[in-house]
């Protein structure tokens, strides 16, 4: 069985560090040496990250029942860098995925 706060708070990461190449790596590259490979590569990979992300938070929505404006609140923050370091910390990380009456283990988690 699939644990989706685990794999929502992987996206979550993964989705955030290449936002964060993609502005302050990838971009001020591709304008000091006028070479767009670095922006396209970084970008691909970004958008697949964060379509990804995206599912993830749908299907949190719909197995879990949460709340709608935290849905909303999540996806809007992954426009930001950062952005998804903070919903990991006060959204993610207090999401529970329920297993059969007990809780499991997220990814953050001894």
């Amino acid at each position: 069985m699939i644990n989706l706060t685990l794999t929502l708070r992987v996206f979550a990461f993964l989705e955030g560090v290449s936002l964060l190449l993609l502005v302050f790596l990838a971009m001020p590259l591709k304008y000091l040496y006028d070479d767009p490979r670095l922006v396209s590569y970084t970008g691909m990979i970004h958008g697949i990250l964060f379509i990804g992300y995206s599912i993830n938070l749908s299907l949190v929505y719909f197995k879990y029942k949460w709340e709608f404006w935290k849905i909303l609140m999540a996806f809007g923050l992954a426009f930001i860098p950062f952005g998804t370091f903070y919903a990991d910390k006060y959204f993610f990380g207090k999401l529970k995925a329920q297993k059969k009456g007990s809780l499991s283990r997220t990814l953050f988690e001894k």
